[in-house]
């Protein structure tokens, strides 16, 4: 996250809003609104992990396997958003992979068009 600039940073969290708001667990959500604060200047030490536990998870015993299941997620999210990226900057990426759906879908006239485009 501390990589990402500004305008990336808020493209990540809005899409990450828009594709986690759907699913039951919605901790790697919380737990990049907990990181929104500290963006870009995340602390050089660690933040400490059972002050971002308890507040995700409230009074519960900590339980580390069940933030690193979180965090797993939000690094998910991260990494489909950095692959969206990069693949919206060439735009060929997109006609290549529409040609390849016609051919295998045998759509031989919409094939031709697109190509000849």
């Amino acid at each position: 996250l501390k990589t990402l600039a500004k305008k990336e940073f808020s493209s990540f969290c809005s899409y990450a809003e828009v594709e986690l708001i759907s699913k039951k667990n919605d901790m790697p959500l919380k737990l990049l609104e907990l990181l929104k604060k500290e963006h870009p200047r995340y602390r050089e030490t660690k933040i400490e992990r059972e002050a971002v536990y308890h507040t995700l998870f409230g009074g519960s015993k900590f339980d580390e396997q069940k933030l690193r299941y979180a965090m797993t997620d939000l690094v998910k999210f991260l990494e489909k958003f950095l692959a969206k990226t990069e693949y919206e900057k060439h735009p060929i990426n997109e006609v290549k992979d529409l040609l390849k759906a016609y051919s295998e879908r045998k759509l031989d006239k919409f094939f031709q068009s697109t190509y000849h485009k």
